[in-house]
Protein backbone atom coordinates (compact mmCIF):
# COMPACT_ATOMS: atom_id res chain seq x y z
CA UNK A 1 0.00 0.00 0.00
CA UNK A 2 1.40 3.21 -1.02
CA UNK A 3 1.67 6.12 1.59
CA UNK A 4 -1.21 8.43 -0.56
CA UNK A 5 -3.90 5.50 -0.62
CA UNK A 6 -2.98 4.57 3.46
CA UNK A 7 -3.60 8.53 4.19
CA UNK A 8 -7.10 8.37 2.57
CA UNK A 9 -7.98 5.42 3.81
CA UNK A 10 -6.96 6.90 7.22
CA UNK A 11 -8.74 10.04 6.32
CA UNK A 12 -12.19 8.10 5.72
CA UNK A 13 -11.76 6.57 9.16
CA UNK A 14 -11.55 10.05 11.03
CA UNK A 15 -14.67 11.19 8.95
CA UNK A 16 -16.62 8.29 9.99
CA UNK A 17 -15.03 8.36 13.19
CA UNK A 18 -16.37 12.40 13.44
CA UNK A 19 -20.01 11.46 12.35
CA UNK A 20 -20.63 8.08 14.63
CA UNK A 21 -19.11 9.90 17.93
CA UNK A 22 -20.96 12.60 16.98
CA UNK A 23 -23.83 12.24 19.80
CA UNK A 24 -23.87 11.20 23.13
CA UNK A 25 -26.53 9.09 23.07
CA UNK A 26 -27.77 8.31 19.47
CA UNK A 27 -30.32 5.89 18.06
CA UNK A 28 -29.96 3.53 14.83
CA UNK A 29 -32.80 4.07 12.60
CA UNK A 30 -33.13 1.09 10.59
CA UNK A 31 -36.43 0.13 10.05
CA UNK A 32 -38.00 3.88 10.62
CA UNK A 33 -40.81 4.68 8.23
CA UNK A 34 -40.55 8.26 8.49
CA UNK A 35 -37.96 9.59 6.70
CA UNK A 36 -36.53 12.77 4.87
CA UNK A 37 -34.44 13.15 1.53
CA UNK A 38 -34.01 9.70 2.13
CA UNK A 39 -32.56 10.03 6.30
CA UNK A 40 -34.85 8.24 8.08
CA UNK A 41 -36.54 10.00 10.84
CA UNK A 42 -37.82 9.46 14.76
CA UNK A 43 -41.35 9.84 14.92
CA UNK A 44 -43.34 12.47 16.65
CA UNK A 45 -41.34 15.77 15.75
CA UNK A 46 -42.92 18.84 16.62
CA UNK A 47 -41.01 22.62 15.16
CA UNK A 48 -42.15 25.21 17.31
CA UNK A 49 -42.67 28.48 15.85
CA UNK A 50 -40.09 30.98 16.59
CA UNK A 51 -41.13 34.43 18.70
CA UNK A 52 -41.67 37.04 15.68
CA UNK A 53 -39.72 39.30 17.64
CA UNK A 54 -36.48 37.49 17.20
CA UNK A 55 -34.00 38.63 14.33
CA UNK A 56 -35.02 37.32 10.88
CA UNK A 57 -31.83 35.74 10.80
CA UNK A 58 -32.66 33.71 13.78
CA UNK A 59 -36.10 32.80 13.19
CA UNK A 60 -35.31 31.10 9.72
CA UNK A 61 -33.15 28.30 11.15
CA UNK A 62 -36.72 27.05 12.08
CA UNK A 63 -37.92 23.86 10.26
CA UNK A 64 -35.90 21.02 8.27
CA UNK A 65 -33.08 21.11 6.18
CA UNK A 66 -31.56 18.45 3.73
CA UNK A 67 -27.95 18.31 2.49
CA UNK A 68 -24.67 15.96 1.92
CA UNK A 69 -21.44 15.84 3.56
CA UNK A 70 -19.07 14.43 0.62
CA UNK A 71 -15.26 13.42 0.56
CA UNK A 72 -12.88 11.10 -1.98
CA UNK A 73 -14.50 8.21 -0.31
CA UNK A 74 -18.41 8.89 -0.29
CA UNK A 75 -21.09 11.21 0.37
CA UNK A 76 -23.42 10.98 4.04
CA UNK A 77 -27.25 12.22 3.54
CA UNK A 78 -28.01 14.53 6.61
CA UNK A 79 -31.16 16.02 8.08
CA UNK A 80 -31.21 18.53 10.80
CA UNK A 81 -34.21 20.02 12.22
CA UNK A 82 -34.42 22.59 14.53
CA UNK A 83 -37.61 22.15 16.64
CA UNK A 84 -36.98 25.48 18.73
CA UNK A 85 -34.96 28.13 18.57
CA UNK A 86 -34.60 31.61 20.45
CA UNK A 87 -31.42 34.29 21.28
CA UNK A 88 -29.07 31.62 22.92
CA UNK A 89 -30.04 27.87 22.23
CA UNK A 90 -31.78 25.96 20.02
CA UNK A 91 -33.17 22.51 20.13
CA UNK A 92 -31.87 20.54 17.00
CA UNK A 93 -31.97 16.93 16.13
CA UNK A 94 -29.42 15.83 13.49
CA UNK A 95 -30.43 12.34 11.47
CA UNK A 96 -28.07 10.90 9.32
CA UNK A 97 -28.73 7.87 6.84
CA UNK A 98 -26.78 4.81 5.87
CA UNK A 99 -23.73 4.85 4.26
CA UNK A 100 -21.76 1.56 3.50
CA UNK A 101 -18.55 3.02 2.08
CA UNK A 102 -18.00 4.46 5.13
CA UNK A 103 -19.49 1.84 7.54
CA UNK A 104 -22.18 3.94 8.67
CA UNK A 105 -25.56 2.75 9.45
CA UNK A 106 -28.95 5.16 9.87
CA UNK A 107 -29.41 7.41 12.87
CA UNK A 108 -29.86 10.38 15.00
CA UNK A 109 -28.92 12.45 18.11
CA UNK A 110 -30.52 15.26 19.93
CA UNK A 111 -28.46 18.24 20.90
CA UNK A 112 -28.68 21.95 22.34
CA UNK A 113 -26.76 24.19 19.78
CA UNK A 114 -25.22 27.89 20.94
CA UNK A 115 -26.82 30.70 18.69
CA UNK A 116 -24.75 33.23 17.88
CA UNK A 117 -26.17 35.59 15.38
CA UNK A 118 -26.29 34.20 12.20
CA UNK A 119 -25.00 30.88 13.03
CA UNK A 120 -25.69 27.84 15.30
CA UNK A 121 -23.22 25.39 16.71
CA UNK A 122 -23.22 21.99 18.78
CA UNK A 123 -20.83 19.41 20.01
CA UNK A 124 -21.38 15.89 19.89
CA UNK A 125 -18.35 13.47 20.65
CA UNK A 126 -14.87 15.21 19.58
CA UNK A 127 -16.73 16.80 16.68
CA UNK A 128 -18.02 20.27 16.47
CA UNK A 129 -20.85 21.16 14.13
CA UNK A 130 -21.53 24.60 12.85
CA UNK A 131 -24.17 25.73 10.76
CA UNK A 132 -23.72 29.47 9.21
CA UNK A 133 -27.09 30.67 7.80
CA UNK A 134 -26.23 32.20 4.57
CA UNK A 135 -28.24 36.15 3.41
CA UNK A 136 -30.96 34.18 1.40
CA UNK A 137 -32.46 33.30 4.45
CA UNK A 138 -32.66 29.65 2.53
CA UNK A 139 -29.28 27.79 2.57
CA UNK A 140 -27.34 26.55 5.51
CA UNK A 141 -23.48 26.21 4.83
CA UNK A 142 -22.39 23.36 7.67
CA UNK A 143 -19.35 22.36 9.16
CA UNK A 144 -18.10 19.60 10.91
CA UNK A 145 -14.84 19.58 12.37
CA UNK A 146 -12.82 16.93 15.32
CA UNK A 147 -9.22 17.60 16.15
CA UNK A 148 -8.57 15.44 12.88
CA UNK A 149 -10.96 15.92 10.32
CA UNK A 150 -12.94 18.54 8.95
CA UNK A 151 -15.86 18.82 5.95
CA UNK A 152 -18.18 21.08 4.27
CA UNK A 153 -21.72 21.08 3.12
CA UNK A 154 -24.73 23.09 1.94
CA UNK A 155 -27.84 22.77 3.66
CA UNK A 156 -31.02 23.35 2.17
CA UNK A 157 -34.62 24.07 3.34
CA UNK A 158 -37.46 21.11 3.38
CA UNK A 159 -41.25 22.74 3.69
Amino acid sequence: MDVKRIFWVLLCFCFICLVTSCATTTTPLRDNKISLSGVPLPENIKIIVPDPALPAEIRAFSGRWSGTWSNSCGSLKVVLIVKEINNQEARVIYAWGDEPNWFIQAGYGKYIARVNGWEIKFYGGTSTFTFKMQKSLDKLRGYARSLDYSSMTTMRKVD
